[in-house]
């Protein structure tokens, strides 16, 4: 009888390191693998579900994040677009129309509202102080750029960018405000990896030393010298952290840096995946904050169990993309695959629980560089070979 138990129990302990494992992540793997049709079947299902989301969809009990979130989704959407368009030009035709649509909702003055109603000024196109977060949107602008040979918004793009930069040459703590009196290191990751990106697809545009310095200062001032994670909030004026180091912002950060090529993404993806990535039966998760540091989920690290993050995550799948780091980005896909509940449709297919921005997340997640920025460099070269420096 003991032996029988045991061996039950043996069974039991085997199926659970395996069955779940080798189930869970088949499609998110083959997308690692660049497989076009569950590429085209994610990203067929973004491009619908996107077409009608604004802040009605959500209900995060506050107006700015319902705002914010509809931003957000539109922004990740463009930004794996644009992505598979670099990465498969055989699907630039199919993906360009989506991109443009998610590109012109996610600069309406309509879904920015959030921004202009805690400045009492509309940042787009030319913010003289703060709305950092436009950076979000300013990076999909910059990759779509690239990727659409059409692309609508040069004078936008262009505008917004040398915002950014004359706002970044005066800030000598190397923040720009969000929102009047808050700052996130993470929010002015996506602000100067905009900038660097716009390097690569604008005539005479060169602020590598300006890019070079910011990196030097976040080393100094907002990366943890024991974790080396970034810190969550600063202070622009006296560049004191606010809060504790986190590894939502730090794995985010890692993925807008990582979009632009630029050194600080990769070691942030490594602290990031050293301090706070672990695996179990082939799951992988994150947690919010590194060992020894206690603190609570909230609006940006979303639910946090077990000192697990479900934002820390996801957006470590990015990372891991464009590091090229299989293994990584394998364990954490069968996670979001095992809570993510995905469906298929007519549309294709996607997760259930997280809405339309998790889906979105997810998407421009999973479809993230894994070159090293060799498929972008070469594409720019093409393009603008084609028709010329804009």
């Amino acid at each position: 009888m003991l032996r029988k138990l045991l061996a039950y129990g043996a069974l039991t302990v085997l199926s659970l390191a395996v069955v779940p494992r080798v189930v869970c992540g088949r499609t998110e793997s083959a997308i690692f693998d660049h497989d076009q049709a569950e590429t085209m079947a994610f990203a067929d299902r973004i491009a619908a579900e996107i077409e009608n989301v604004n802040e009605r969809n959500f209900r995060t009990g506050s107006s700015r994040f319902d705002f914010e979130w509809s931003f957000g989704t539109q922004q990740m959407a463009a930004l794996g677009f644009a992505q598979v368009m670099l990465a498969r030009p055989e699907l630039a035709d199919r993906y360009r129309e989506p991109l443009r649509k998610a590109l012109r909702k996610m600069i309406a003055h309509e879904t920015l509202r959030f921004g202009t109603d805690a400045w009492g000024v509309i940042g787009i196109p030319r913010a003289e102080r703060g709305h950092a977060y436009l950076g979000y949107a300013n990076l999909a602008l910059g990759l779509a750029r690239i990727a659409d040979a059409g692309f609508e918004h040069v004078a936008l793009h262009d505008q917004v960018t040398d915002s950014f930069v004359k706002q970044l040459e005066q800030a000598k703590l190397g923040l720009i405000e969000t929102y009047p009196g808050e700052s996130y290191p993470v929010d002015v990751a996506s602000v100067v990896a905009s900038i660097a990106l716009h390097d690569k697809c604008a005539n005479g545009s060169d602020r590598r030393d300006l890019v070079a310095r910011w990196q030097d200062t976040v080393r100094a001032l907002y990366v943890d010298p024991k974790s080396g994670l970034l810190v969550q909030v600063a202070s622009a004026t006296t560049g004191k952290a606010l809060d504790k180091p986190r590894a939502s912002g730090t794995a985010l950060a890692a993925y807008f840096l990582g979009v632009a090529d630029l050194p600080l993404g990769n070691e942030l993806y490594e602290n990031t995946e050293r301090c706070c990535a672990y695996t179990l039966f082939g799951f992988g998760a994150v947690t919010e904050y590194p060992s020894g540091v206690s603190g609570v989920g909230d609006i940006d690290s979303g639910p946090v169990a077990f000192s697990f993050g479900v934002s820390p995550t996801g957006f470590l799948i990015g990372a891991a993309s464009q590091n090229q780091d299989r293994s990584r980005f394998l364990s954490l896909a069968r996670t979001a695959n095992f809570f993510g509940m995905p469906t298929s449709s007519a549309n294709g297919w996607g997760y259930q629980s997280g809405g339309p921005i998790g889906n979105a997340i997810m998407f421009a997640m999973m479809t993230a560089d894994r070159t090293g920025g060799r498929t972008r460099r070469s594409m720019t070269s093409t393009l603008l070979g084609a028709r010329g420096k804009r």
